[in-house]
């Protein structure tokens, strides 16, 4: 990450509840990797045995994770590499933002890259990160990919969508 710059409520941390009122970050980069022989680079090997980072990490349920009020990543990018399934992505970022509360703007992602060594545009908007959050509402979720003659769009909701579970969505492929 070039830059970082994000807010925190330290008194609601007494609670155990972390709250970012704002989180701001320019140029991150993150790349993924699973080899060949089934290592990911994502696997810490001091702690994969015991599942200890899985555990820490990787949230039961929506209310586990930290409340963000506001999320803004410009110039971000994403690459994934799976030497098994000769899959390369490298997805350019240009902004992705995101706020809490019904009237708030919704999470929003515009970026292009390369799958395969083909170009490809993703649009994608979703539901506010406190719409996320809360269990009681399904997180609507629009995203729209176009790869040459190509396009698919996914339209709908998710009823838990840290599980990926409870899809309701109208999927259309050209």
């Amino acid at each position: 990450i070039e830059k970082l710059d994000f807010d925190i409520r330290p008194l609601r941390l007494l609670i155990g509840q972390l709250v970012l009122p704002s989180v701001n970050m320019e140029k991150p980069k993150l790349i993924l990797e699973k080899k060949e022989n089934g290592e990911n680079n994502w696997d810490l090997p001091a702690f994969s045995k015991g599942n200890a980072v899985t555990e820490t990490v990787v949230p039961d349920d929506r209310h586990d994770f930290p409340l963000i009020e506001t999320l803004s990543i410009r110039q971000g990018q994403v690459i994934y590499r799976d030497d098994k399934k000769k899959l390369n992505l490298d997805l350019m970022i240009d902004s992705a933002s995101g706020s809490g509360g019904d009237d708030e703007k919704g999470l929003s992602l515009k970026g292009e890259g390369k799958l395969q060594e083909k170009t490809f545009k993703l649009i994608a908007s979703g539901g506010s990160l406190d719409t996320l959050r809360y269990s009681s509402k399904d997180y609507p979720l629009d995203i729209e990919i176009t790869m040459g003659a190509t396009r698919v769009k996914f339209a709908g909701s998710l009823r838990e969508p840290v599980k990926m579970t409870g899809i309701d969505a109208v999927l259309e492929l050209e």
